[in-house]
């Protein structure tokens, strides 16, 4: 049972080294996500203006936000 333990902290600690360090390395700057005026747009939707930014290229991935979170919840997974 600890082996099983301490294999999946082990594992889960060196997949987050590697995200991070792949968040790292990326072109994107990770301290403008939220305020990109390059990436960013607005749409108008149920009486609201929505903002949203798009990154990269391939299959859309669409990443919401939780309730009282802003899109700067996600500054480590978007360079990703």
């Amino acid at each position: 049972m600890m082996k099983t333990k301490r294999a999946i902290f082990l594992l889960a600690t060196s997949t987050l080294y590697f995200l991070s360090v792949s968040a790292q390395s990326s072109s994107i700057d990770a301290s403008q996500i939220g305020d990109n005026a390059k990436v960013g747009r607005y749409v108008k939707t149920r009486g609201i203006n929505m903002y949203y930014e798009t990154y990269g290229k391939g299959e859309p991935l669409l990443m919401i936000h939780g309730n009282g979170g802003s899109i700067s919840n996600f500054m480590y997974q978007v360079p990703y």
